[in-house]
């Protein structure tokens, strides 16, 4: 769909183009929202490319939605948005940081979408209780219950297998290192929070950590990261083969 002007406003894909044209005639300002009824008097004219399948045509729309990022589309229109985790050895340690840059260092782990952010707060605290194993909240540093905070040095190299496995997807066992006798872990706030963070981990362990090393065992991938225009097509490559 383009304005007036010739510049793309949307792009979508659909079995049936016509049912899906036809459906925008019916939209009600109090049935729906502000942003598809302005689309609707937005859009001048309307095209459309037959593509061979249902892969081929989602491939083909997230050429378009890269490449133009049609202001009426949200998904998929910002790879550069896209994180990456590095690792950087040290001599006493490690610094894990969280970039958009993945070239940074030799350890580079992704790409992920944006809700590594949270994911690495939640890495970093994990990694916390299990080295300084805390008494209280006031041990943290206090940026930790933000997802600000990009970088953190860890003293202990020993984890450092730990991270990598757990980053690169071949071992969760990471998850399993929290101590059970840590204090902080028994408070309330401690046992909410540990529990918390377990879920976000586990679940980007098996939707992200995980799922790219299968793509690139899968669609042999030489290179030790999945850039992020080309883990959306993978995303659907995966999906229909």
């Amino acid at each position: 769909m383009k304005d007036a002007r010739d510049e793309l406003l949307y792009v979508g894909k659909s079995v049936n183009l016509r049912q899906r044209v036809s459906s925008y005639r019916y939209l009600r300002p109090e049935k729906h929202s502000r942003k598809l009824i302005r689309l609707i008097h937005e859009v001048s004219r309307i095209s459309w490319e037959i593509c061979k399948s249902d892969s081929d045509a989602q491939l083909r729309e997230n050429y378009f939605l890269r490449t133009h990022r049609p202001k009426f589309n949200k998904l998929n229109t910002y790879p550069k948005a896209y994180f990456f985790i590095a690792i950087s050895e040290a001599k006493h340690g490690f610094d894990l940081s969280l970039t958009r840059n993945r070239t940074t260092v030799s350890q580079v782990y992704g790409a992920f979408k944006v809700s590594a952010m949270h994911v690495f707060a939640a890495l970093l605290r994990w990694l916390w209780i299990i080295i300084k194993r805390p008494v209280s909240a006031d041990d943290f540093a206090s940026r930790m219950f933000t997802s600000r905070l990009r970088q953190f040095f860890f003293s202990k190299s020993s984890l450092l297998e730990a991270v990598t496995a757990f980053l690169d997807g071949r071992s969760k066992a990471l998850l399993d290192l929290i101590p059970s006798e840590c204090a902080f872990v028994k408070t309330g706030f401690g046992d909410k929070l540990v529990a918390s963070d377990l879920q976000i981990l586990s679940h980007f362990f098996e939707t992200s950590c995980r799922r790219n090393r299968e793509f690139r065992s899968r669609f042999e991938i030489s290179s030790p990261i999945i850039s992020p225009e080309e883990l959306d097509d993978l995303v659907v490559l995966s999906r229909f083969s």
